[in-house]
């Protein structure tokens, strides 16, 4: 079968699928993992190894805000979590739960200067009680889980930070097309007027943040959360 045909094969069943006469999206459960804290807003989990890790250094999955943690690892064969895993490192998860109208308080200062700094010295302490002590954390973060891993790397340039790496991560917000037209009201109507109804809010709701997303049922299905 040529590439092409498999190729519109995959795309009409998986059309089917998610049709409503279709199964559905795949059910998975996610890899094995056990909880080590599960505090508000910052539950922290280690991916469970049949063998000791080999890597010198624990790596932390730092998720963005408006989907699922379970991004890293959507299923067999689509898995940064099982990849890092196959790899020989102890890899780890911060969640951080749903965010609901009761958070509107929290700001990006909360896991600048809370969630992630926490996090970093849970996973040290908790890979050093498996006799492996490391002298830093490797952090991996995805789209705005990059961007608060960048900002606190900077706020708190004494943490046990190694490494740092940040895909699919808004740095210059000036070149998305889709932020255009807030950063044109910003300039027009004064920043006040854009974050108080957003603030009333508690947030970007989430159906406006769905909507900014690309349109592919998962992307739907694993965007349960507002962004703040």
């Amino acid at each position: 079968m040529s590439t092409a045909v498999q190729s519109l094969t995959t795309a009409a069943r998986n059309a089917w699928a998610i049709s409503p006469l279709g199964p559905g999206i795949e059910q998975y459960d996610g890899l094995p993992a056990t909880v080590l804290s599960d505090a508000p807003h910052r539950r922290l989990t280690r991916y469970d190894r049949s063998t000791p890790a080999t890597a010198p250094r624990p790596v932390l999955l730092v998720p963005p805000l408006a989907v699922a943690a379970r991004c890293f690892d959507l299923r067999p064969g689509q898995s940064l979590a099982a990849h890092l895993l196959a790899s020989g490192r102890a890899t780890y998860l911060v969640d951080y739960g749903a965010i609901t109208f009761a958070d509107r308080a929290m700001g990006f200062e909360t896991w600048i200067d809370d969630i992630l700094p926490t996090a970093i010295h849970a996973v040290l302490t908790d890979h050093a009680e498996a006799g492996e002590p490391a002298d830093g954390v490797d952090l991996v973060g995805w789209s705005l889980g990059g961007t608060m891993s960048l900002l606190t790397a900077a706020a708190h340039p004494d943490l046990p930070i190694a490494s740092l790496t940040a895909f699919g991560t808004p740095i210059d917000y000036t070149k998305i097309p889709a932020v255009q037209p807030l950063i044109a009201a910003d300039r027009l109507l004064g920043s006040r007027a854009m974050t108080v109804p957003t603030a009333a809010l508690g947030g970007v709701p989430r159906h406006l943040v769905r909507a900014s997303l690309p349109r592919d049922g998962a992307q739907a299905r694993d965007s349960p959360r507002p962004s703040t």
